[in-house]
Protein backbone atom coordinates (compact mmCIF):
# COMPACT_ATOMS: atom_id res chain seq x y z
CA UNK A 1 0.00 0.00 0.00
CA UNK A 2 1.17 3.35 -1.00
CA UNK A 3 0.85 6.21 1.49
CA UNK A 4 -0.28 9.74 -0.50
CA UNK A 5 2.48 11.89 -0.22
CA UNK A 6 0.09 14.90 1.25
CA UNK A 7 -0.37 12.32 4.37
CA UNK A 8 3.28 12.84 5.62
CA UNK A 9 2.41 16.23 5.37
CA UNK A 10 1.70 18.40 8.93
CA UNK A 11 -0.09 21.89 7.72
CA UNK A 12 0.82 24.71 10.09
CA UNK A 13 -1.94 27.26 11.38
CA UNK A 14 0.25 29.54 13.12
CA UNK A 15 -1.24 28.86 15.93
CA UNK A 16 1.80 27.61 17.77
CA UNK A 17 -0.33 25.61 20.69
CA UNK A 18 -3.20 24.59 18.44
CA UNK A 19 -0.78 22.29 15.90
CA UNK A 20 1.36 21.32 18.90
CA UNK A 21 -1.90 19.95 20.25
CA UNK A 22 -2.26 17.84 16.95
CA UNK A 23 1.64 16.12 16.64
CA UNK A 24 4.05 17.01 19.36
CA UNK A 25 6.88 15.32 16.86
CA UNK A 26 5.24 17.31 13.66
CA UNK A 27 3.06 20.12 14.39
CA UNK A 28 0.10 20.80 12.70
CA UNK A 29 -2.64 19.25 11.00
CA UNK A 30 -2.92 16.29 8.83
CA UNK A 31 -4.11 16.99 5.29
CA UNK A 32 -7.36 15.02 4.55
CA UNK A 33 -8.03 15.92 8.37
CA UNK A 34 -11.96 16.58 9.64
CA UNK A 35 -12.07 17.93 12.55
CA UNK A 36 -14.93 18.34 15.05
CA UNK A 37 -14.58 21.12 17.73
CA UNK A 38 -16.44 21.49 20.39
CA UNK A 39 -16.64 24.15 23.52
CA UNK A 40 -18.71 24.76 26.75
CA UNK A 41 -20.75 28.12 25.90
CA UNK A 42 -18.66 31.54 26.45
CA UNK A 43 -15.14 29.59 25.95
CA UNK A 44 -14.49 31.52 22.52
CA UNK A 45 -15.51 28.43 19.53
CA UNK A 46 -15.65 31.00 16.81
CA UNK A 47 -13.25 33.39 18.18
CA UNK A 48 -10.78 30.70 18.20
CA UNK A 49 -12.31 29.59 14.76
CA UNK A 50 -11.31 33.08 12.69
CA UNK A 51 -7.88 33.33 14.92
CA UNK A 52 -6.79 30.05 13.06
CA UNK A 53 -8.22 31.24 9.66
CA UNK A 54 -6.39 34.70 10.04
CA UNK A 55 -3.17 32.52 11.09
CA UNK A 56 -4.24 29.76 8.37
CA UNK A 57 -3.56 33.02 5.58
CA UNK A 58 -0.46 34.50 7.16
CA UNK A 59 1.49 31.48 6.84
CA UNK A 60 0.41 31.21 3.19
CA UNK A 61 -2.43 29.20 2.99
CA UNK A 62 -6.22 29.44 1.90
CA UNK A 63 -8.95 29.57 4.65
CA UNK A 64 -12.70 29.63 3.82
CA UNK A 65 -14.46 30.76 7.09
CA UNK A 66 -18.29 30.05 6.63
CA UNK A 67 -20.73 32.12 9.30
CA UNK A 68 -23.67 30.63 9.63
CA UNK A 69 -24.67 32.20 12.80
CA UNK A 70 -23.39 35.91 12.05
CA UNK A 71 -23.67 38.08 9.16
CA UNK A 72 -20.09 38.98 7.48
CA UNK A 73 -20.49 42.46 9.19
CA UNK A 74 -20.41 40.83 12.43
CA UNK A 75 -17.25 38.90 11.96
CA UNK A 76 -15.73 42.23 10.54
CA UNK A 77 -16.26 43.92 13.25
CA UNK A 78 -15.20 40.84 15.67
CA UNK A 79 -11.57 40.55 13.41
CA UNK A 80 -10.88 44.23 13.71
CA UNK A 81 -11.78 44.55 17.54
CA UNK A 82 -9.36 41.21 17.89
CA UNK A 83 -6.32 43.12 15.35
CA UNK A 84 -6.80 40.28 13.00
CA UNK A 85 -4.78 41.84 9.65
CA UNK A 86 -3.72 39.06 7.47
CA UNK A 87 -7.14 38.29 6.43
CA UNK A 88 -9.69 34.98 5.07
CA UNK A 89 -12.16 34.69 2.72
CA UNK A 90 -15.53 34.72 4.54
CA UNK A 91 -18.95 32.73 3.31
CA UNK A 92 -22.41 32.27 4.83
CA UNK A 93 -23.99 29.44 3.04
CA UNK A 94 -26.29 27.47 4.07
CA UNK A 95 -26.60 24.44 1.60
CA UNK A 96 -23.33 22.30 2.08
CA UNK A 97 -23.11 22.18 -1.33
CA UNK A 98 -22.54 25.47 -1.63
CA UNK A 99 -19.97 25.63 0.92
CA UNK A 100 -17.65 22.92 -0.92
CA UNK A 101 -18.10 24.08 -4.63
CA UNK A 102 -17.21 27.54 -3.13
CA UNK A 103 -14.03 25.77 -1.38
CA UNK A 104 -13.68 23.99 -5.23
CA UNK A 105 -13.45 27.48 -6.46
CA UNK A 106 -11.06 29.14 -4.10
CA UNK A 107 -8.79 25.51 -4.80
CA UNK A 108 -8.85 25.91 -8.51
CA UNK A 109 -8.10 30.05 -8.19
CA UNK A 110 -4.88 29.08 -5.60
CA UNK A 111 -3.23 25.93 -6.68
CA UNK A 112 -0.31 24.25 -4.61
CA UNK A 113 -2.03 25.49 -1.49
CA UNK A 114 -2.96 23.76 1.12
CA UNK A 115 -7.29 24.60 2.18
CA UNK A 116 -8.69 24.74 5.58
CA UNK A 117 -12.51 24.76 5.45
CA UNK A 118 -13.81 26.33 9.11
CA UNK A 119 -17.78 25.31 9.38
CA UNK A 120 -19.35 27.73 12.19
CA UNK A 121 -21.30 25.60 12.68
CA UNK A 122 -22.23 22.63 11.88
CA UNK A 123 -26.05 22.75 13.64
CA UNK A 124 -26.97 25.77 10.65
CA UNK A 125 -25.86 23.78 7.48
CA UNK A 126 -28.66 21.81 5.41
CA UNK A 127 -28.16 19.42 2.81
CA UNK A 128 -31.72 19.84 1.43
CA UNK A 129 -32.79 16.42 1.85
CA UNK A 130 -36.20 18.16 3.33
CA UNK A 131 -38.21 20.23 0.83
CA UNK A 132 -39.58 22.26 3.58
CA UNK A 133 -36.22 23.48 4.55
CA UNK A 134 -36.21 20.98 7.79
CA UNK A 135 -33.12 20.04 9.34
CA UNK A 136 -32.77 17.63 12.22
CA UNK A 137 -29.97 15.70 14.00
CA UNK A 138 -29.77 13.44 10.95
CA UNK A 139 -29.05 16.03 8.70
CA UNK A 140 -26.10 16.93 10.29
CA UNK A 141 -24.72 13.47 9.67
CA UNK A 142 -25.14 13.66 6.09
CA UNK A 143 -23.93 17.28 6.08
CA UNK A 144 -20.86 15.58 7.70
CA UNK A 145 -20.69 12.48 5.61
CA UNK A 146 -20.29 15.53 2.84
CA UNK A 147 -17.82 16.88 4.04
CA UNK A 148 -15.79 13.72 4.92
CA UNK A 149 -16.03 12.65 1.38
CA UNK A 150 -14.70 16.33 0.02
CA UNK A 151 -11.63 16.18 2.34
CA UNK A 152 -10.49 12.61 1.21
CA UNK A 153 -10.99 13.55 -2.36
CA UNK A 154 -9.16 16.72 -1.92
CA UNK A 155 -7.13 16.62 0.84
CA UNK A 156 -8.59 19.93 2.19
CA UNK A 157 -8.77 20.56 6.15
CA UNK A 158 -12.37 21.28 7.76
CA UNK A 159 -12.31 22.29 11.06
CA UNK A 160 -16.26 22.38 11.94
CA UNK A 161 -17.83 23.76 14.93
CA UNK A 162 -20.61 21.50 17.14
CA UNK A 163 -22.70 22.49 19.56
CA UNK A 164 -23.23 21.16 23.36
CA UNK A 165 -25.36 20.13 25.53
CA UNK A 166 -26.08 21.28 28.99
CA UNK A 167 -23.47 18.54 30.37
CA UNK A 168 -20.87 20.24 27.91
CA UNK A 169 -21.38 17.08 25.92
CA UNK A 170 -21.80 16.93 21.80
CA UNK A 171 -25.37 17.84 21.43
CA UNK A 172 -25.35 15.00 18.32
CA UNK A 173 -25.88 11.83 17.04
CA UNK A 174 -22.41 9.38 17.65
CA UNK A 175 -22.44 8.61 13.72
CA UNK A 176 -21.07 12.41 13.29
CA UNK A 177 -18.26 11.40 16.07
CA UNK A 178 -17.82 8.70 13.74
CA UNK A 179 -16.56 9.66 10.68
CA UNK A 180 -14.85 12.87 11.65
CA UNK A 181 -10.94 12.17 12.35
CA UNK A 182 -10.47 14.35 15.24
CA UNK A 183 -12.34 15.49 17.83
CA UNK A 184 -11.25 18.36 20.01
CA UNK A 185 -13.09 19.99 23.17
CA UNK A 186 -12.29 22.95 25.24
CA UNK A 187 -13.63 24.11 28.35
CA UNK A 188 -13.39 26.31 31.35
CA UNK A 189 -10.58 25.11 34.25
CA UNK A 190 -12.37 25.18 37.29
CA UNK A 191 -14.12 28.85 37.96
CA UNK A 192 -11.06 30.78 36.31
CA UNK A 193 -11.31 31.73 32.72
CA UNK A 194 -8.11 29.79 31.90
CA UNK A 195 -9.38 26.88 29.21
CA UNK A 196 -7.83 23.42 28.91
CA UNK A 197 -8.13 22.28 24.95
CA UNK A 198 -8.25 18.38 24.64
CA UNK A 199 -8.52 15.72 22.15
CA UNK A 200 -11.02 12.61 22.84
CA UNK A 201 -10.24 11.34 19.32
CA UNK A 202 -6.92 11.94 17.35
CA UNK A 203 -6.89 9.25 13.85
CA UNK A 204 -3.05 11.33 12.51
CA UNK A 205 -1.67 12.02 16.33
CA UNK A 206 -1.19 11.33 20.00
CA UNK A 207 -4.71 11.84 21.69
CA UNK A 208 -3.99 14.29 25.00
CA UNK A 209 -6.86 13.55 27.39
CA UNK A 210 -5.09 15.25 29.86
CA UNK A 211 -5.10 18.72 27.68
CA UNK A 212 -3.51 21.31 27.15
CA UNK A 213 -3.68 24.45 29.49
CA UNK A 214 -4.71 28.15 27.86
Amino acid sequence: IETPAALNEAITTGCEWFDAAFNVDQPGVTPSSVILFTAKPGCGKSTLGRQLADGITENGNIALYNAGEESVFQVRKTCTRLNFNSGFIISCDKMIDDVLNHARQQMAKHPGKRLFLILDSLATLDDGFYKSGHINSATAVRVIEKIVAFCKETFAIAIVIGHVNKKGEFAGKQAVKHAIDAHCHMSFMNASTRRIFKFTKNRFGQLSLKGTVL
